[in-house]
Formats: C-alpha cells, structure tokens, sequence
C-alpha cells in the first residue's frame, strides 16, 4: 500500500485500487473523491484516442462519487521516454488541432 496525501493506492498485480484517504481530514478526502472521478473521466473522454491515453493510467472502473477505483498499472518511465512522449503528444495535438 502507498499512501499519498489524498489517496490510498493498492497494488494488486497487474492492478491498483486507489481509494481516498479518511484520516487526513474532510477536504483532503472530497479532493481524493474529485482526482478519482477525473482520471476516469478523462480515460472515458479519451478511449477512442490512443495517443492520448497513454497520459494517464488506464481505468477500469470507479463508483459512484469517486469512493474507489481500479486501474491497470504502470510504472515510472525515464526522464528521456517523458520527455519523447510529451514532445509526441504536443506535435499530435498541434496537427490536430486539440487543446488541454
């Protein structure tokens, strides 16, 4: 388990369940709620784009109010492959003419 100052991460194999924490105080546990909600928002939004999913971790599911959920896992890439991943994305988004 891996604690961070909103939520809670689980590492079950190839999976993680990411929950937010209740015991580091009420607005702490709405913002791990809301960060829940918008990854798997922005997965949703963004499925039919592979270029632009491999930003976030894949979610799999998340309930209602963002009370848990579960993504597939992934690991710190290097310096060097961040730095070519954004530099791909930005020339994508600029031929496409998509914004953040």
């Amino acid at each position: 388990m891996k604690k961070g100052v909103t939520r809670l991460v689980f590492e079950l194999g190839r999976y993680v369940i990411k929950t937010p924490r209740i015991d580091n105080g009420h607005l702490n546990f709405l913002q791990g709620c809301l960060a829940n909600w918008k990854e798997r928002s922005y997965c949703r939004m963004f499925r039919n784009m592979p270029e632009f999913i491999n930003l976030v971790a894949p979610s799999l599911f998340c309930t209602w109010f963002g009370l848990f959920q579960i993504q597939k896992r992934c690991y710190v890439c290097s310096k060097k492959n961040c730095k070519n991943q954004i530099e791909e994305v930005i020339s994508i988004g600029i031929k496409k003419r998509v914004g953040f």
